[in-house]
């Protein structure tokens, strides 16, 4: 409840009043002895007034004029301030837990580090306001506008955003975690790096949104419209996409593992593709000449697969199986091999230029006339591998065992090696020969 002070300084601060309203409606602070009765300024004019640090808690303020005022720090908590008008006020700082801002203006306020935590301000207007780093954590926004709002890096954990308009908002690293944006509209917002795990998305338009890096976790994406959204990198793991319209999404470097789709979801071309090798393990897969570029495949069992001239630039296939896989032709430029199992696999002719396949085991491996310029090896199981012709140059072979691998004819021109299991006295005078450097 508001103190006496504070009473005082909104009273003084009352620049005008509808006419015929006498100044003895407005309610005046209870004596000592007595209960303080709850404390009314429906509908007053406090445009441009400065209430900064004020103590307004508990306050009736419905329909109140409070247009381009200045509120810094102060504490509106519990007031109800529905039906009100707050263009251009400035909040920052301020308290508003438990308010009631149902139906209020709040059109370009700056509402930057605000409390709102489990404030209704349901059917409310905060078109172009600043939210950044605010409190709304339990909010009700049901149906508000926050068209063009920026909301980055804002908490809206387990807020209620149905039926909300987010039209070009930025919500760049916000916290939507377990929020309900149920039939939401998104279209055309910044997501990047937003936290949306758990979050109730069903029905929401996402499209055309930007949603680099951003979590959604066990989100619930049922008959969402994701058409044109770019989820570059993007953490999918055990999402629901039943229904989502998804033409044109691009999964970039998204972790789709355990992504849950139907018949029903638009889902067509090279990242159904992707979906399919992350979630449903398939020896012996016929990829000839795939597109599986740019994609996160972590993890995946692709044994005894063919791949031959299969397109796999930049593509994470970290701690994969590729066990007896035919890769021959294949193009796996700047493609992430790390600790993959290539054992007894065919890479003859194969492009891995670029490529990182530290710590991988590559036992009995065909290499013939691979391309490897600059690829990193180190610390690599290197095993009768046969590297017969290939294009090693500037590639790094440092701790890599070479017991038994065979470098005939291959250029291995400031290619670096040292410290290797298997290395004799031969084959390193024969690499010195060659251009190759050893590290001392």
């Amino acid at each position: 409840m508001a103190d006496e002070a504070s009473i005082k300084k909104l009273l003084s601060s009352i620049i005008g009043r509808p006419a015929g309203t006498p100044a003895d409606t407005l309610s005046a602070p209870a004596q000592p002895d007595e209960q303080q009765p709850q404390v009314h300024f429906d509908g007053v004019n406090l445009a441009g007034a400065d209430l900064t640090l004020a103590d307004l808690s508990g306050l009736i303020l419905i329909g109140v004029n409070l247009r381009y005022s200045y509120l810094l720090c102060a504490d509106l908590s519990r007031s109800d301030l529905s039906k009100a008008d707050l263009t251009g006020v400035n909040l920052s700082g301020a308290y508003l837990n438990l308010a009631n801002l149902t139906g209020a203006t709040l059109t370009k306020a700056n509402l930057s580090r605000t409390n709102f935590s489990c404030a209704t301000l349901t059917n409310s207007q905060l078109c172009d306001a600043s939210l950044l780093h605010s409190d709304l954590s339990t909010s009700n926004l049901t149906g508000a506008d926050l068209s063009d709002t920026n909301l980055s890096e804002a908490n809206l954990n387990s807020a209620n955003l149905t039926g909300a308009t987010l039209k070009k908002a930025k919500l760049h690293r916000t916290d939507l975690s377990g929020a309900n944006l149920t039939k939401a509209r998104i279209n055309q917002a910044d997501l990047n790096g937003a936290s949306l795990n758990r979050a109730n998305l069903a029905g929401a338009d996402l499209s055309q949104a930007q949603l680099h890096y951003v979590c959604l976790i066990n989100a619930n994406l049922s008959g969402a419209n994701l058409a044109g959204v770019n989820l570059n990198n993007a953490a999918l793991n055990d999402a629901i996409l039943y229904d989502a319209n998804l033409t044109d999404t691009d999964f970039t470097g998204a972790n789709l593992r355990g992504a849950k789709i139907n018949e029903a979801t638009q889902f067509v071309g090279k990242w159904r593709l992707i979906w399919e090798i992350v979630n449903l393990k398939v020896e012996g897969r016929e990829l000839k000449g795939a597109n599986l570029s740019d994609a996160l495949l972590c993890g995946t069992t692709l044994r005894r697969a063919n791949l031959m001239e299969a397109n796999c630039v930049n593509t994470n296939f970290r701690v994969s199986n590729f066990w007896r896989a035919n890769l021959s032709g294949a193009n796996f430029s700047d493609a992430n091999l790390s600790d993959v199992n290539l054992c007894d696999a065919n890479l003859s002719n194969t492009n891995l230029s670029g490529v990182n396949l530290t710590m991988a085991f590559l036992f009995n491996t065909n290499l013939k006339n691979a391309i490897l310029k600059g690829a990193k090896l180190n610390k690599s199981q290197l095993r009768d591998a046969q590297f017969i012709n290939a294009e090693l140059t500037e590639a790094l072979f440092i701790g890599a065992d070479l017991t038994g691998a065979d470098f005939t004819g291959a250029q291995v021109k400031n290619a670096r090696f040292g410290e290797n299991v298997g290395m004799t006295e031969a084959l390193r005078e024969d690499l010195l020969n060659r251009g190759a450097i050893f590290k001392l």
